[in-house]
């Protein structure tokens, strides 16, 4: 049978409402009149014919073409694509990540580095979740270093199991009048910001190539101060009794923590230590609007970190990040209420269930983008030194008007390109702030900052409300335990 019925004999193209990939084209080439021959060098061409076919037919089609004394090749018409890069589904919702007003614009700077498999990034967080799709790939050995039965919430001590268990409490659990909560999975949304994966799933990373180090210091309440400080130490490569060593000792360390107080030898001791084995130090400033030249916060207060605020959609520091000569940088967290920072959860109320994606809004979530940019820095640069890392983000942070916000908004693409060509000095210096203050007590410390501690928190893909699941997670509070001898972290979310 002849096909001519049932084929599109294409002389020109239209515009239609969507490609019909149902049907395959095919171009024909034919003799010229003159009986021509197709030759390789082009110099003599054949002419063509263009025939749509449907899937159906195309055996039957190519038999017939293949029958014609005129045909001299046969060839798919197939479809061809750009050659660009493909983003992750859910990347055009991660506002933070974008070249507008108050986004770091990551992709230009990706024209430089992804980063590099061997540069490692420690989350010393709640733990992370092993499974998530996202970010399983990036994962190298991590650790446990909850010591406190209670905060560890997972039947046991310190050891090598950096999973989080989660961090969920009973009213008055976490001493006398706090609520109720259902766990947050902070480590692991920290760590998305971070580094999840360019995979096709979901979101990405800051620094997708990089490698993550989970480490878990917090649990239900917050952590110890102890357990963080030996976290640090431990991230960086140093020896913690009764734990194996640490082989993917960081480059870069995120702390998404913090408690009231000024910074005592165990943390500056740790810190400084992380420093000497050139690992530099990000730290979220915290929610509470404060003024952090009136009031010490911890690990804030420390020489040698890069303190993180948090900047809003618009470009201004978001209504709760704390602000002051302290702060360096500023990064995407979002507003009090609205606008998040999309990254990887769980909808577990206690322990994990589903793994999935969540905006969350606070520092928490900023300083992981300034962790992300570090770690890109190094990737190109791995020779740098903390002190020359901090200079470069400072140096390529955009301006903002928000007072107490540093340098301003990092800008990825900016700060690669000042550290590409940088030469590894040991003696640089950054300049670090001079406060002035008296330390916290309980009559600086009132009933309308624990109200501002409570009002921050995190939003989810829904936008809905209440204390539950996939709802409102207002931030707790651990802070200084004011009459007594330590001091507890809360995550800075």
């Amino acid at each position: 049978m002849r096909l001519g019925v049932v084929l599109f004999f294409l002389f020109s193209f239209s515009v239609l409402a969507k490609l019909d990939l149902s049907k395959k084209q095919y171009i024909i080439h034919i003799k010229s009149p003159d009986r021509l021959s197709l030759k390789s060098d082009g110099s003599e061409q054949a002419q063509k014919e263009i025939y749509e076919v449907p899937e159906e037919l195309k055996d039957d089609f190519i038999e017939e073409m293949n029958a014609r004394y005129d045909v001299v090749e046969i060839e798919e018409n197939i479809l061809l694509d750009y050659k660009e890069d493909v983003d992750d589904q859910l990347f055009i919702h991660q506002w933070g990540m974008q070249d507008n007003t108050g986004g770091i614009d990551v992709k230009k700077a990706w024209e430089i580095s992804q980063g590099e498999k061997d540069i490692v990034v420690a989350v010393i967080d709640s733990g992370v979740l092993l499974d998530h799709a996202d970010i399983s790939s990036s994962l190298v050995q991590g650790a446990d270093f909850v010591s406190d039965l209670f905060i560890a919430n997972d039947g046991d001590g310190r050891d090598m199991d950096p999973s989080d268990p989660g961090n969920w409490n009973a009213t008055g659990e976490c001493g006398p009048g706090s609520r109720s909560r259902v766990s947050n999975w902070h480590g692991t949304h920290v760590a998305g910001v971070i580094a999840a994966s360019k995979n096709g799933l979901g979101i990405t990373g800051v620094a997708p190539n990089v490698s993550i180090l989970p480490i878990r210091a917090m649990g239900k309440c917050g952590g110890r101060l102890n357990d963080v400080a030996d976290a640090i130490r431990w991230a960086a490569g140093g020896t913690i009794s009764g734990m194996p060593a640490n082989e993917n000792p960081a480059h870069v360390i995120n702390l998404s923590l913090g408690g009231i107080g000024t910074c005592g030898s165990s943390m500056q001791n740790a810190i400084d230590f992380a420093r000497s084995r050139g690992a530099t130090i990000i730290v979220a400033v915290g929610n509470e609007s404060l003024n952090l030249d009136r009031i010490a916060l911890v690990p804030v207060s420390c020489r040698g970190v890069v303190n993180v605020g948090s900047n809003d959609f618009d470009g201004e520091r978001s209504s709760f990040s704390n602000y002051g000569l302290e702060v360096d940088v500023m990064a995407p967290g979002g507003y009090r209420s609205g606008l998040g920072i999309l990254s990887l959860s769980n909808s577990g109320v206690t322990t994990p269930n589903e793994n999935n994606y969540t905006y969350r809004v606070g520092t928490s979530f900023a300083a992981p983008h300034v962790a992300g940019i570090a770690a890109l820095i190094y990737s190109i640069n791995e020779g740098l030194y903390p002190d020359q890392i901090e200079q470069a983000l400072k140096d390529g942070a955009l301006s903002i008007l928000s007072s107490g916000s540093g340098s301003g908004l990092v800008q990825a693409y900016d700060t690669l390109a000042l550290a590409e060509g940088e030469e590894p000095d040991p003696d640089f210096k950054t300049n670090e702030p001079i406060v002035n203050r008296q330390a916290a007590s309980s009559s600086s410390i009132g009933s309308t900052y624990q109200e501002e501690i409570a009002a921050c928190g995190s939003v989810d893909l829904s936008g809905g409300g209440g204390n539950g699941p996939g709802g409102f997670l207002p931030s707790l509070f651990f802070g200084l335990i004011l009459m007594g001898f330590s001091t507890r972290f809360k995550y800075l979310r």
